[in-house]
């Protein structure tokens, strides 16, 4: 009843002096039990990061697991033990990143062999090793290869090239998959509390310095790429 009287009524005349003044007004936040500390109001900035992180964060650890490898699936698995995301949300957009390319790169080397993209890997002095491992452990090296340095790409490619069968890869390919992104997505949860002190720690400037890392990150990127592009256009395949 004095809320709807104050809602209501919002000024009313003080009879001593014939002045008006105004009532105080309903307060937007909220106090505890005890009346003395009220909660601070939301932070409407950070909602709406967290919105369009709920919404587009499984795309873009899709494409991250597919192209960038585990960064993304950590970052993935931090973002889930803060609530933003889903464990398995992240768990299950992490593997089928990493399985679709990787199943992509397997027909690229079974049913384009002769194309320059496939020639480049074959002519690269480990291939011929790599053929060999698969032919001994097909199966070791297909659950295995994600977590072998080097062997992120032209791991599927020399499978593509041996002589392992479509479903073989296919059955072992999603089961690798799973088990990378639940290591790495289950590392990034775990990693989680130690991430949210350190930004903490940093404050007001986390997001001036992580608008920063990633503009030096994408920069790098870039360049790393053009070098690539340009290094492989100076050197002509055999």
């Amino acid at each position: 009843m004095f809320v709807r009287t104050l809602i209501q009524e919002p000024s009313r005349p003080l009879q001593s002096t014939g002045r008006w003044t105004k009532t105080p007004s309903v307060s937007t936040t909220t106090r505890h039990s005890g009346g003395n500390a009220p909660f601070p109001p939301p932070d409407r900035r950070s909602m709406d990061i967290e919105q369009l992180i709920a919404i587009y964060g499984p795309l873009v650890i899709t494409i991250g697991a597919a192209f960038e490898g585990q960064t993304a699936v950590v970052i993935g698995g931090i973002l889930a033990h803060n609530g933003v995301l889903s464990l398995g949300v992240v768990f299950a957009t992490g593997a089928l990143g990493s399985g679709v390319l990787d199943h992509l790169l397997f027909v690229l080397g079974r049913s384009f062999r002769h194309t320059a993209f496939v020639q480049r890997f074959i002519a690269k002095p480990g291939f011929a090793k790599t053929l060999q491992l698969i032919e001994r452990y097909p199966n070791a090296f297909i659950l295995s290869f994600r977590f072998l340095f080097g062997l992120r790409a032209a791991g599927p490619v020399a499978v593509g090239v041996s002589q392992v069968s479509h479903w073989r890869f296919g059955i072992l390919n999603a089961l690798g998959s799973c088990l990378w992104s639940g290591l790495f997505a289950g590392f990034g949860y775990a990693l989680g509390p130690v991430a949210l002190t350190l930004f903490d720690q940093l404050g007001p400037h986390a997001g001036s310095i992580a608008l920063a890392v990633t503009g030096l990150v994408l920069v790098a990127g870039l360049i790393a790429w053009r070098w690539h592009v340009w290094n492989r256009r100076e050197r002509p395949i055999p």
